[in-house]
């Protein structure tokens, strides 16, 4: 391969997937493996809701207290912190 572009298809409901694996340290997750996720074209980075990764609701909203009270992450005028 010459470029710096990978080929993707659009599906039936004219979306972008692709299987990723990854490993998020700081969280503890580690092997996660072919996860299916949505890739937003129109934006320069692709979100994944956390719920996603298998954990509980418990700890899904642990994670959003604490990135809500945590003055480094940015916010732009969510509902929810």
């Amino acid at each position: 391969m010459r470029n710096k572009y990978i080929l993707l298809e659009m599906n039936q409901r004219h979306e972008i997937r692709a299987d990723v694996n990854m490993t998020i340290k700081n969280m503890g997750l580690t092997e996660i493996e072919n996860m299916n996720v949505k890739i937003d074209t129109g934006c320069p980075y692709t979100s994944i809701p956390i719920l996603k990764f298998g954990i509980s609701n418990a700890k899904a909203q642990q994670v959003k207290q604490r990135d809500c009270a945590d003055n480094k992450i940015k916010k732009r005028n969510f509902v929810w912190c």
